[in-house]
């Protein structure tokens, strides 16, 4: 039967608009897919470009020591995190951590190693291949390698060359004792080379913000110095002979300098954190704690007696304006002789604290000492007997500021 050709014109209309509707859907849900995909990669990329990195929860002054108890993992774009950034806790830990001679500790994916030349490398092999870890934790292949250059001990396996500014660091378990190892031979005949361990000092260094931060600041290292090396004769010493500024807070550092009634004015001690201790809810009015070494204890004990003993004599603390940033002075007060000789003859003190006292004991400053403290010692009005007094006195002091102390914490236990 023929097609009405209106008929048919309406059903090839219906086909082509069927067709056409189909053609835009597909182009509609095409774009759909498209924009979905899009936007799943850039989510995804959003979520790629997040780092992890360490802030702080807290408010910090230039000159505080930061600790692992005031960061908090948090999570930024990699645009929005400055370089330098601090990712992970090792490098707070790392950071703190020196050798006797001040060389840092740092990680990398094989663990510890100091900032100094070894007279080995160390290589890793992997599918045939070896590699190496440079001092900036970046893995570097090592070629040219001959079998007969490599050994192999219980460390692992290494080559007889010089790694430069890398020496591993191990630490034994069972001790907590760290070591490196150093090459040995085994005969003058047979110069197979060895390892052995050599046990060295690993320090505590704290790390010091150098600027004022606000809580949630992002850490980078150019905002963090290496205070000075907590030595093992470190102690917590406490003072209230020291006439100290009208501002003076917990936290502030401070030099204690001595000045002479000759108007000669010496550093004793310099650039040490001061604690206030708190009484009945108020800071003491005239005592201080500070961590000392042995070799500045014995220093200080030496200007107080002296200021004891000569008339017009002031021991006195002066605060840094911004301790982050100021590098510590060096102390200038000319010990006596009778102290230099207990200091070196004082096993407490360190080797480190010997050299810097040998080093501040110059002919100069003997002829200071000589020239001037001593002349004012020898006067008849300045003699020792001034001195049982003024021990009495700070006794005293300290009786009293321990009973207000106790009290305060007797009240605040029965509130």
């Amino acid at each position: 039967m023929a097609s009405n050709p209106i008929q048919k014109k309406v059903r090839n209309a219906g086909l082509i608009g069927a067709a056409i509707t189909l053609i835009v859907m597909s182009v509609v849900v095409a774009f759909l897919l498209m924009q979905l995909n899009k936007i799943k990669e850039e989510q995804e990329e959003i979520e790629a470009s997040y780092r992890t990195v360490y802030t702080l929860n807290q408010d910090v002054k230039s000159g505080q020591v930061i600790t692992e108890d005031m960061l908090q993992a948090s999570t930024a774009q990699i645009q929005h995190i400055p370089n330098n950034a601090t990712s992970t806790l090792d490098t707070f830990i790392n950071y703190s951590l020196t050798d006797s001679e001040g060389n840092r500790l740092y990680s990398d994916e094989q663990g510890t190693f100091l900032l100094r030349d070894s007279e080995y490398m160390e290589v890793y092999e992997e599918n045939n291949r070896y590699y190496t870890y440079l001092s900036n934790g970046q893995r570097e292949e090592v070629t040219g390698i001959r079998q007969d250059e490599l050994y192999t001990d219980t460390y692992g396996t290494f080559l007889v060359r010089t790694a430069s500014q890398k020496t591993r660091v191990y630490k034994e378990d069972m001790t907590e004792e760290y070591y490196i190892l150093r090459l040995t031979y085994n005969t003058t005949a047979d110069r197979t080379p060895t390892r052995e361990k050599e046990y060295i000092d690993i320090l505590g260094t704290p790390l010091i913000a150098k600027i004022a931060m606000n809580q949630n600041t992002v850490l980078t290292l150019e905002m963090l110095s290496l205070g000075s090396i907590l030595t093992d004769d470190v102690r917590k010493q406490e003072y209230n002979a020291v006439i100290l500024p009208v501002d003076l807070a917990t936290g502030d550092y401070v030099d204690i300098r001595v000045q002479f009634p000759t108007g000669q004015d010496f550093i004793v001690v310099s650039k040490k954190s001061v604690e206030i201790p708190v009484i009945d809810g108020m800071d003491s009015e005239n005592t201080i704690w500070m961590n000392l070494s042995e070799d500045e204890i014995l220093s200080m004990a030496c200007a107080i007696v002296e200021a004891y003993r000569i008339n017009g004599t002031k021991i006195y603390a002066t605060k840094y304006t911004d301790p982050g940033m100021q590098e510590a002075a060096t102390p200038t007060y000319p010990l006596s002789a009778e102290t230099v000789s207990l200091i070196q003859s004082d096993p407490n003190v360190t080797d480190v604290a010997e050299q810097k006292l040998r080093d501040r004991y110059t002919e100069a400053m003997i002829n200071i000492r000589n020239n001037n403290i001593n002349n004012e010692l020898q006067k008849e009005e300045n003699s020792a007997t001034n001195v049982p007094g003024k021990v009495n006195e700070s006794i005293v002091k300290t009786q009293e500021e321990r009973k207000k102390y106790l009290q305060s914490l007797a009240n605040g236990a029965t509130n």
